[in-house]
Protein backbone atom coordinates (compact mmCIF):
# COMPACT_ATOMS: atom_id res chain seq x y z
CA UNK A 1 0.00 0.00 0.00
CA UNK A 2 1.20 3.31 -0.75
CA UNK A 3 2.32 5.91 2.09
CA UNK A 4 1.12 9.51 1.92
CA UNK A 5 3.20 11.93 3.82
CA UNK A 6 0.59 15.19 3.77
CA UNK A 7 1.65 18.14 5.43
CA UNK A 8 -0.17 19.53 8.87
CA UNK A 9 -2.52 22.34 7.98
CA UNK A 10 -2.36 24.17 11.09
CA UNK A 11 1.18 25.43 10.06
CA UNK A 12 -0.06 28.61 8.14
CA UNK A 13 -0.64 31.14 10.98
CA UNK A 14 -1.93 34.22 10.92
CA UNK A 15 0.14 37.14 10.20
CA UNK A 16 1.10 40.07 12.26
CA UNK A 17 -2.16 41.78 10.68
CA UNK A 18 -4.65 39.15 11.81
CA UNK A 19 -4.75 37.76 7.84
CA UNK A 20 -3.66 34.43 6.49
CA UNK A 21 -0.65 34.00 4.61
CA UNK A 22 -1.82 32.60 0.97
CA UNK A 23 -0.45 29.14 0.80
CA UNK A 24 -0.43 26.49 -2.14
CA UNK A 25 0.51 22.58 -2.40
CA UNK A 26 1.15 20.95 -5.39
CA UNK A 27 1.10 17.41 -4.95
CA UNK A 28 3.00 15.48 -7.89
CA UNK A 29 1.90 12.13 -8.41
CA UNK A 30 2.92 9.12 -10.28
CA UNK A 31 -0.13 8.51 -11.72
CA UNK A 32 -0.94 9.95 -15.16
CA UNK A 33 -4.95 11.00 -14.85
CA UNK A 34 -7.07 12.55 -11.87
CA UNK A 35 -9.11 9.69 -12.00
CA UNK A 36 -6.41 7.48 -10.82
CA UNK A 37 -5.43 10.16 -8.04
CA UNK A 38 -8.98 9.57 -5.98
CA UNK A 39 -7.14 7.47 -3.00
CA UNK A 40 -5.00 10.33 -2.51
CA UNK A 41 -7.35 12.75 -2.71
CA UNK A 42 -9.85 11.09 -0.41
CA UNK A 43 -6.80 10.70 2.09
CA UNK A 44 -6.29 14.47 1.40
CA UNK A 45 -9.75 15.45 1.67
CA UNK A 46 -9.83 13.15 4.87
CA UNK A 47 -6.98 14.97 6.83
CA UNK A 48 -8.11 18.81 5.73
CA UNK A 49 -11.49 17.42 7.09
CA UNK A 50 -10.11 16.36 10.43
CA UNK A 51 -7.48 19.02 10.76
CA UNK A 52 -10.05 22.17 9.61
CA UNK A 53 -13.51 20.91 9.33
CA UNK A 54 -13.93 21.00 5.62
CA UNK A 55 -13.03 22.16 2.14
CA UNK A 56 -13.69 22.54 -1.57
CA UNK A 57 -12.98 19.84 -4.36
CA UNK A 58 -12.88 21.61 -7.66
CA UNK A 59 -12.99 18.42 -10.67
CA UNK A 60 -12.35 18.70 -14.13
CA UNK A 61 -15.88 17.44 -15.49
CA UNK A 62 -18.75 15.90 -14.18
CA UNK A 63 -18.42 12.54 -14.67
CA UNK A 64 -15.55 12.48 -12.90
CA UNK A 65 -17.29 14.52 -10.07
CA UNK A 66 -20.43 11.66 -9.69
CA UNK A 67 -17.05 9.04 -9.71
CA UNK A 68 -14.97 10.82 -7.20
CA UNK A 69 -18.63 11.66 -4.90
CA UNK A 70 -19.54 7.74 -4.90
CA UNK A 71 -15.46 6.75 -4.07
CA UNK A 72 -15.47 9.12 -1.36
CA UNK A 73 -18.81 7.90 0.23
CA UNK A 74 -17.25 3.84 -0.53
CA UNK A 75 -13.22 5.44 1.24
CA UNK A 76 -13.42 4.22 4.34
CA UNK A 77 -16.03 3.25 6.65
CA UNK A 78 -14.28 3.95 10.13
CA UNK A 79 -13.62 7.96 8.38
CA UNK A 80 -17.04 9.00 7.00
CA UNK A 81 -16.74 12.66 5.10
CA UNK A 82 -19.46 13.93 4.86
CA UNK A 83 -19.97 15.86 1.24
CA UNK A 84 -22.22 16.55 -1.24
CA UNK A 85 -22.11 17.84 -4.56
CA UNK A 86 -22.41 21.79 -4.91
CA UNK A 87 -25.79 22.49 -6.60
CA UNK A 88 -24.23 25.93 -7.59
CA UNK A 89 -21.17 24.60 -9.24
CA UNK A 90 -22.22 20.65 -10.58
CA UNK A 91 -18.32 19.95 -10.73
CA UNK A 92 -17.63 20.41 -6.60
CA UNK A 93 -17.67 18.78 -4.12
CA UNK A 94 -18.45 20.46 -0.74
CA UNK A 95 -16.66 18.57 1.94
CA UNK A 96 -18.50 19.59 5.68
CA UNK A 97 -20.41 18.46 8.60
CA UNK A 98 -22.40 21.76 8.69
CA UNK A 99 -22.45 25.34 7.29
CA UNK A 100 -18.55 25.74 8.15
CA UNK A 101 -17.02 28.45 6.29
CA UNK A 102 -15.14 25.87 3.92
CA UNK A 103 -13.92 28.59 1.16
CA UNK A 104 -10.70 28.53 3.14
CA UNK A 105 -9.14 25.89 1.37
CA UNK A 106 -9.76 24.49 -2.27
CA UNK A 107 -8.26 21.00 -3.31
CA UNK A 108 -8.35 21.61 -7.17
CA UNK A 109 -8.20 18.54 -9.35
CA UNK A 110 -8.21 20.77 -12.79
CA UNK A 111 -5.72 21.18 -14.51
CA UNK A 112 -3.38 23.69 -12.62
CA UNK A 113 -4.40 26.82 -14.55
CA UNK A 114 -7.91 26.24 -14.22
CA UNK A 115 -9.05 27.54 -10.56
CA UNK A 116 -12.34 28.83 -10.60
CA UNK A 117 -12.03 31.05 -7.58
CA UNK A 118 -9.34 32.51 -5.97
CA UNK A 119 -11.20 33.44 -2.38
CA UNK A 120 -8.98 30.04 -0.95
CA UNK A 121 -6.21 31.01 1.31
CA UNK A 122 -5.03 27.08 0.57
CA UNK A 123 -4.77 25.53 -2.66
CA UNK A 124 -3.66 22.17 -2.55
CA UNK A 125 -3.36 21.29 -6.43
CA UNK A 126 -3.49 17.55 -7.18
CA UNK A 127 -0.86 17.25 -10.36
CA UNK A 128 -0.92 13.62 -12.07
CA UNK A 129 1.60 12.64 -14.10
CA UNK A 130 1.26 13.88 -17.52
CA UNK A 131 3.59 15.91 -19.20
CA UNK A 132 0.77 18.58 -20.39
CA UNK A 133 -0.56 18.64 -16.61
CA UNK A 134 3.03 19.05 -15.57
CA UNK A 135 4.21 22.14 -18.16
CA UNK A 136 0.93 24.05 -16.92
CA UNK A 137 1.86 23.19 -12.76
CA UNK A 138 5.22 24.75 -13.27
CA UNK A 139 3.75 27.54 -15.07
CA UNK A 140 1.18 28.24 -11.99
CA UNK A 141 4.13 27.89 -9.79
CA UNK A 142 6.30 30.50 -11.12
CA UNK A 143 2.97 32.56 -11.30
CA UNK A 144 2.27 32.37 -7.62
CA UNK A 145 6.07 32.54 -6.24
CA UNK A 146 5.94 36.47 -8.38
CA UNK A 147 2.88 37.21 -6.65
CA UNK A 148 4.60 36.11 -2.96
CA UNK A 149 2.39 33.06 -2.62
CA UNK A 150 3.85 30.85 -0.53
CA UNK A 151 4.71 27.36 -2.57
CA UNK A 152 5.55 23.88 -1.40
CA UNK A 153 5.68 21.12 -3.88
CA UNK A 154 5.32 17.49 -2.74
CA UNK A 155 6.53 14.49 -4.61
CA UNK A 156 3.86 11.45 -3.86
CA UNK A 157 4.70 7.90 -5.41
Amino acid sequence: MEQYRIRDFNKNKPTKHGSMDKQVDFYILSQPTFRNCFNFCAKLTSKVYREQGGCEISIDNQGITQELDQFLWEFKTEAFLPHHIDENHANNIIVASNSKNIDSILINCKPADQVHRQTWQRLLQIVPNNPDLLALARTQFRHYQQNNINVNTHKIG
